[in-house]
């Protein structure tokens, strides 16, 4: 610009993710004086107009949030190694692989309708898909509980089928964190024995053992001082 020109005010409004490139743009070709709004205490509410959404935005994010949460399914499936040929949830996901088709132009409206039509059909596996996921999910938290358990036990070197109650006994496995208040609760009812084994600095593992017909006063004596372990019948 060699000679003054009478200049015009410029309301330029863009979204974030292109400031920068637009800044850049407009500040190399020199012709404009840029003033940022955000800086200058200037109120820029008025160079805004409120928008109203697309129709079409509400079911695009449906459909999006359906993907996510197929890719969710599908990717902790995957984990679990219950996708696929053999898996626990191949029943579910239909393995096959289904045919290819060329895909031609088509106007948003019948892309929606078809997204729509395809996840009628498939949530409902997906659901399923999920409420299995979480029994395996729990399922596998139980074994790691169980296998944690089983290894505290080990020191004693008795077979795990004794656990539980016969016609005389009932013999209790579980830990405290207060051996010595848990043997003077012991100490209380007759003829029980506790055997204890040193998990680490503050937990034990403990064997309880009484006569069947103490076993209420058992229960009694040690709640508090004991936690019992939830064993399924294991020999």
């Amino acid at each position: 610009m060699f000679y003054p020109e009478k200049m015009k005010e410029l309301s330029i409004i863009v979204h974030d993710d292109y400031v920068e490139n637009l800044v850049r743009n407009l500040h190399e070709t020199g012709l404009i004086e840029l003033v940022d709004l955000g800086k200058s205490g200037r109120d820029f509410v008025d160079l805004l107009t409120r928008s109203r959404s697309h129709e079409a935005a509400s079911k695009c994010a449906d459909i999006e949030m359906q993907l996510n949460k197929i890719y969710e399914v599908l990717s902790r499936a995957k984990d679990y190694g219950a996708v696929g040929k053999g898996g626990v949830l191949s029943d579910f996901l239909s393995p096959e692989i289904p045919p290819k088709y060329t895909i031609m132009p088509r106007e948003m409206t019948t892309c929606q309708d078809e997204a729509e039509t395809l996840s009628f059909d498939l949530m409902p596996k997906i659901t399923n898909c999920e409420r299995k996921l979480e029994e395996i999910s729990e399922e596998l938290g139980q074994l790691e509980e169980h296998k944690k358990q089983i290894s505290y036990l080990s020191t004693f070197k008795f077979n795990l089928e004794y656990l539980g109650e016969s016609q005389y006994l009932i013999i209790k496995a579980g830990t405290t964190l207060d051996e010595v208040k848990l043997r003077k609760a012991v100490s209380e009812v007759r003829d029980a024995l506790i055997f204890t084994s040193q998990v680490d600095k503050k937990l034990a593992c403990v064997t309880l053992v009484a006569h069947i017909d103490d076993k209420q006063a058992l229960e009694n004596a040690v709640r508090g001082a004991f936690s019992p372990f939830s064993l399924p019948h294991y020999t």
